[in-house]
């Protein structure tokens, strides 16, 4: 009795060391989130102001009813090896200010139900900065972590009747020299088609072209 007792002790001894080996090794190792810190915030201004004559848009009778939430749209961009992080931001916020003054509505904020001052007081930009890779995100995507790259807190649920820019846009940028970029717009006063026209015109500015995209108000 006294050995069968022994050996079931040592039995139960091995057991449990096999158990914490086998736990040991499946553990799966943990991953660092990827985290997004913002690094400048700022108000970009058309480069032209508005005239007089125009400073006051008039809503359509579906925008005077919209709410006024922001609709977000995020691009995705691979690096350039030949352009650093500093370099894309500038030109990003030059030709926003050149691309404002033909959405000039845009840089306004909302006077009331009824129309938006177009006021100049820009859009609202933030340049921020991921501790990973963009591949690392687009293999496992995360639904939370699109909320870091929004130049907002989800959880304030901002509106832009409340004083706030009509546009914000939050550029982040990735280890590798990635980027995404997170365009974010008062419904009240533009939708999808509205939206394509403006970020057509805006890439167009950015590479210098020639062919101007004019909005039709």
């Amino acid at each position: 009795q006294p050995r069968s007792r022994a050996t079931r002790q040592a039995l139960k001894s091995i057991l449990t060391r096999s158990l914490q080996t086998v736990a040991k090794v499946a553990k799966p190792k943990m991953e660092k989130a990827l985290e997004v810190l913002v690094r400048a915030r700022e108000s970009i201004k058309p480069a032209y102001p508005t005239p007089e004559h125009l400073r006051n848009f008039k809503l359509s009778l579906m925008d005077q009813i919209t709410f006024p939430a922001y609709v977000s749209t995020i691009f995705l961009y691979k690096a350039d090896g030949n352009v650093k992080a500093d370099q894309i931001s500038q030109c990003l916020k030059s030709s926003l200010s050149k691309t404002l003054t033909k959405f000039y509505p845009l840089a306004g904020r909302v006077k009331d139900d009824f129309s938006i001052e177009c006021n100049d007081e820009g859009a609202e930009y933030v340049e921020a900065l991921a501790n990973g890779f963009l591949f690392e995100y687009l293999q496992k995507p995360d639904q939370n972590l699109l909320r870091d790259f929004h130049p907002f807190n989800y959880a304030e649920s901002p509106v832009a009747s409340n004083g706030g820019p009509m546009m914000r846009i939050q550029a982040t940028f990735f280890k590798c020299g990635g980027l995404a970029i997170t365009v974010c717009t008062c419904h009240k006063l533009i939708d999808g088609v509205s939206l394509g026209i403006f970020v057509n015109s805006w890439t167009t500015t950015a590479r210098a072209g020639n062919k101007e995209v004019v909005p039709r108000f």
